[in-house]
């Protein structure tokens, strides 16, 4: 098989600054193609010393050997650098006739003086390196690395210690934006012994993939998602506010108004029949039957150790919370529900204080959590109408009730349920 024959391939002319980067980085791979050729740029092979003149045969003949192999490497990077740039810069360097000597000219030319100004320089632009923001994750991550493989380089020439990948890990979570606060949640969990930079482009990578994908599904279904609200600043309470999002209506699915399967509320003929009453109305109609219920007892429960504020009159009404008190799921939204039953004796709920609510009765509802930028459907089972409640509650409580395996994983700015070492909810708040 025919060996290539790097002297005669071609690369990009080198024309200054704008191009040394790319150019030197080709031009090396050239070199490495010719025997010896990178040693003599980099002044490890140099010209043998002159003979002595008393000098023996076998010294000539030894001298002549190193001096053929350094004459030809040099002669061959000599060569492949100048066929390669422009006559504008071969004018700035025929002065050289090594290619050592050429190499450091060009190096002091355009690649920032000596070496420790260089370090200064590299080291400045990898700390300095923006956000992500909307660039392509694999583009950002590949940037950030070969800065560090260059100033790794450069530690090492000044005899310093190399950096460790840590440092580019750090570099790389503290670019991202505030988007990723769910995966960055997520990988503080990791194991250490995991957390490399490979494992952390492949994930990243992935979750930006993610992100697109719920970016379209949302634009597809705007109509369909319940705003997203944060915690006040005055709420006196545990918990973390968490992102939720109806499910899309399928064939299958019920009516919210009728309960038949098949078709949306707008399409309804019961609910065109009865007037097309608004949410309020159907709120109303449906807080009528606890009004109309008649016992001898009350049942009061305790749900959850927080202050009147779910009562206040500012409610968010799409807006969902995580409680750690709330012993049941709660929500002021009749409409949402899949399935639903009045209760058939009067109940009411009370705060810590001792505010009291009525709840109506009892249901499910079908959401939509967002986790690590992934849509997942999930089902909430045995959640509380309870109209004149201002804010929807998700209780960790109820959903440790309902599996054993699950743990509730809570920090300052931000929150996670798991079940079966798996996450199934994430909150976030400032």
């Amino acid at each position: 098989m025919e060996r290539l024959d790097f002297s005669k391939q071609q690369i990009e002319l080198l024309v200054g600054k704008s191009n040394w980067n790319t150019w030197k980085f080709r031009a090396l791979i050239l070199l490495r193609g010719i025997k010896k050729a990178v040693d003599v740029i980099e002044g490890r092979l140099t010209a043998p010393a002159p003979l002595a003149q008393d000098a023996t045969d076998a010294q000539r003949n030894m001298f002549e050997k190193e001096l053929e192999v350094f004459s030809t490497a040099d002669a061959m990077a000599l060569h492949v650098m100048t066929s390669n740039m422009s006559r504008e810069i071969l004018l700035m360097v025929m002065r050289f006739t090594t290619a050592h000597d050429m190499w450091i000219e060009l190096n002091r030319l355009f690649d920032g003086g000596d070496s420790e100004e260089k370090l200064y320089r590299i080291g400045m632009n990898f700390f300095s390196t923006a956000s992500v923001e909307d660039k392509d994750m694999a583009v950002h991550l590949s940037q950030l690395k070969h800065q560090f493989y260059e100033l790794n380089t450069e530690f090492e020439k000044n005899d310093l210690q190399r950096l460790p990948d840590i440092l580019l890990i750090m570099k790389i979570l503290n670019s991202l934006s505030g988007r990723y606060l769910p995966f960055l949640t997520s990988w503080k969990m990791i194991n250490k012994a995991e957390r490399t930079v490979d494992r952390l482009t492949n994930e990243l990578c992935m979750y930006q993939q993610q992100l697109e994908k719920t970016d379209k599904v949302q634009s597809d279904e705007e109509n369909e998602a319940l705003a997203v609200h944060k915690p006040q600043s005055n709420l006196k309470y545990t918990g973390r506010s968490v992102t939720y999002k109806k499910a899309a209506h399928k064939k299958d699915d019920s009516c919210f108004y009728c309960k038949a399967k098949g078709h949306y509320i707008s399409q309804c003929a019961k609910w065109i029949a009865d007037g097309r009453p608004s949410k309020l109305q159907q709120q109303k109609s449906a807080a009528s039957c606890s009004v109309s219920m008649q016992c001898n007892e009350t049942l009061s429960v305790e749900m959850m150790t927080v202050d009147s504020s779910v009562f206040s009159l500012e409610g968010d009404t799409d807006a969902w919370y995580i409680d750690n008190g709330a012993t049941t799921h709660v929500t002021n939204q009749r409409h949402i529900f899949t399935t639903f039953e009045c209760f058939q004796s009067p109940v009411e709920i009370r705060t810590a204080d001792g505010n009291k609510a009525p709840a109506v009765g009892s249901g499910t509802v079908m959401v939509k959590t967002s986790v690590n930028g992934k849509w997942q459907q999930k089902t909430l089972s045995n959640v509380w109408y309870v109209p004149n409640i201002a804010k929807n509650l998700f209780s960790v409580l109820a959903a440790h009730d309902k599996n054993v395996n699950s743990q509730f994983i809570s920090e300052p700015t931000s929150c996670v349920l798991m079940i079966n070492g798996k996450q199934v909810l994430f909150g976030a708040r400032q």
